[in-house]
């Protein structure tokens, strides 16, 4: 034993006389250890202090150490109050503290109710009142179901009812007869539509009703088994499709609730400005793609977790989850899915039914894969309409898009046999404990989604001007000039926009779109989208101020106007073909994003490794179809 150790015992037998002072019924073993932890604590801190230790981390413990924990390492004093505390808290009854908590739920309730009928008395019919009926009528409806699933659902016996084998063939027999009667009532009410309105109004319209024949034929001929294909489901969400387009595209209520939605949405990305304003200053503008476009995606990351937070997210995914089951006859599982993919981004959705995803048929995984790539996220949203694109296209386009995912993925791989249904309608637990946690952590979750859009971007960028001075130089040897990626994809892919019902004119630019998106980037075929659309803009204004006698001409896929001495880049299109393209690139399904689904669903289903691998282009092709039966329909009632 040398010196520093007997120097340590001696100090080790000191502490333990005073800890035998202090500590009543505490035996001598006891003392030590105490005396021992007060050495090791002091010299942790005299390390934690000497200089040349800096970057040595400083344990400051568990914040959530227990009361038990607290009373072993506390004097006197604190003992005491933790005692107290715990008696206090013990003595107060479970029954008592939840009536407390419900008196002042149901007290914030009713100031609410004062709040709302002294607003809707004194401002009925502004925008604004509106609004808050809106908000009110919604939030109304999610405390209704959360009190109807816990307090009379479970109440409720379904099993006492015992049918017999007679009244069983009754009610199948009712069903089938239900059944057909709705098939026939839905089939002649849109042949009569579309002949009457479309047929005799707009003829050239009914293009579009052939390409969406094209699209469902094709899927059928390459369909993995077509005798198994459930035409039940695939009618009913081509109809559910006509329906929504309808109802979006040709009433007043749809039309106006969805600019409505459009402004309310306009006015809510507006406050992202303010936090690119305070960050990058004024001048973010004159770089508003890095620094005013792609920020909106911790915004709205931020609001979707606030949203699921209070429940509202779990509320639509289970009130439209189980429509879609209902309607489509398709499993819990998959309208979960499909459905939670119209507001959250694929690999969200990924995560979020990661516990369901094991148990999902072959059929039913390929539906999600299609469902993913076949929407957009509410954050990408949030981006192209900075580009300039309408939010009233795109709001009606990943809604309308969910439906079609169902109908063509049936169609290319149908269920092989009988799956199990369960009830599975659970996006999961709050995985936040407070409303400052879900914003933080949805905003910082999108960080990775961010440097994928921005990577993305700039090498698809630098790799199309590399592709473009390759053919050039090809193109030179053979005296062929001006030959590009958007020269061969403008032929490529001119006949789905011709068949989708774009104006002719314009199929080559919206087929130069539909090669970006599919090549590389959605984000960059809406940028260009958006030019072309203000170029129509110039180019009718630089008609009007020539009463129409302005002279313009093609420069390759530029328009020069002679007039202005100005060249407009790409050219333009018109207002249907851009409400068209606008359907029809409403997808993150493209080569790019094949390795974001493989990173995701390898991590989720590792058992299915093989067959993701083997469909998953398979799938990003699909999603494109469904993308394009919606282009037919925004085309067909346009």
């Amino acid at each position: 034993m040398n010196r520093a150790e007997t120097g340590e015992l001696w100090e080790a037998m000191a502490l333990t006389t005073q800890a035998n002072s202090q500590v009543v019924n505490t035996d001598v073993s006891s003392a030590v250890v105490i005396a021992m932890k007060t050495i090791a604590g002091s010299k942790a801190v005299e390390k934690d202090v000497l200089p040349g230790n800096d970057n040595i981390p400083i344990d400051d413990g568990d914040d959530d150490v227990s009361d038990v924990e607290d009373e072993e390492r506390a004097n006197c004093c604190s003992r005491k109050i933790l005692s107290f505390r715990s008696s206090l808290r013990s003595s107060v009854p479970t029954c008592f503290r939840d009536r407390c908590e419900a008196v002042i739920k149901l007290s914030l309730l009713v100031l609410y109710v004062i709040y709302f009928v002294f607003s809707m008395v004194l401002t009925f019919g502004d925008e604004g009142s509106i609004r808050l009926l809106a908000c009110t009528v919604f939030g109304a409806a999610i405390l209704a179901s959360k009190v109807v699933r816990k307090n009379i659902i479970p109440r409720l016996d379904w099993t006492d009812r015992k049918w017999t084998f007679r009244e069983k063939l009754l009610i199948a027999k009712a069903r089938r007869i239900a059944r057909w009667l709705l098939y026939i009532a839905t089939t002649a009410f849109i042949v009569v539509f579309l002949v009457l309105d479309v047929g005799m109004k707009q003829p050239r319209n009914l293009v579009s009703l052939g390409g969406l024949a094209f699209f469902i034929a094709v899927a059928f001929l390459f369909s993995n088994r077509p005798a198994k294909v459930n035409w039940h489901t695939v009618f009913w969400s081509v109809a559910l499709q006509f329906l929504l387009a309808l109802f979006i595209l040709r009433t007043e209520l749809g039309s106006g609730s969805v600019l409505w939605m459009t402004d309310r949405v306009d006015n809510l990305l507006k406050n992202s400005r303010k936090g690119s304003v305070f960050m990058f200053g004024k001048s973010y503008t004159d770089h508003n793609l890095i620094f005013g476009a792609m920020p909106r995606m911790f915004f709205i990351n931020a609001l979707v977790a606030v949203m699921f937070y209070i429940g509202a997210i779990q509320w639509f995914v289970n009130i439209v989850g189980r429509f879609l089951r209902w309607s489509l006859d398709i499993t819990d599982r998959e309208s979960l899915c499909v459905a939670t993919n119209i507001l959250i981004d694929f690999p969200t959705t990924g995560l979020a039914m990661k516990p369901y995803m094991e148990l999902m048929s072959k059929s039913e995984l390929f539906t999600v894969l299609v469902a993913g790539q076949a929407s957009v996220s509410g954050s990408f949203i949030g981006v192209v309409s900075s580009f300039g694109i309408s939010v009233s296209y795109l709001i009606p386009a990943c809604v309308m898009s969910a439906p079609a995912s169902i109908a063509i993925s049936k169609l290319l791989y149908p269920e092989s046999r009988a799956v199990s249904n369960r009830n599975t309608y659970d996006v999961g637990n709050k995985k936040y404990t407070s409303i400052f946690e879900a914003a933080s952590i949805g905003a910082t979750s999108s960080l990775h989604v961010f440097g994928s859009v921005v990577v993305n971007l700039y090498v698809f960028y630098g790799l199309l001007s590399l592709i473009n001075s390759t053919l050039g130089w090809f193109g030179d040897r053979v005296n062929v000039n001006d030959l590009t990626f958007e020269f061969l994809c403008s032929y490529i892919f001119l006949p789905l926009p011709a068949i989708m019902g774009a104006d002719i004119q314009d199929c080559g630019n919206i087929g130069k779109l539909i090669g970006y998106k599919i090549m590389g980037s959605a984000a960059l075929s809406y940028m260009q989208l958006s030019m072309m659309s203000d170029n129509r803009k110039v180019f009718h204004d630089y008609m009007e101020s020539t009463n129409g006698t302005g002279t313009y001409r093609y420069i390759r896929d530029d328009l020069y106007l002679d007039g202005w001495n100005k060249t407009l880049q790409y050219g333009y299109i018109t207002e249907k073909s851009e409400a068209i393209s606008t359907y029809a690139l409403c997808g993150l399904s493209n080569f790019v994003s094949i390795g974001i689904s493989l990173a995701v669903f390898y991590t989720i289903v590792p058992t299915k490794q093989k067959f993701i691998t083997k469909k998953i282009v398979s799938s990003m092709l699909s999603a494109n179809v469904a993308c394009f039966m919606t282009a037919c329909f925004a085309g067909l009632l346009y």
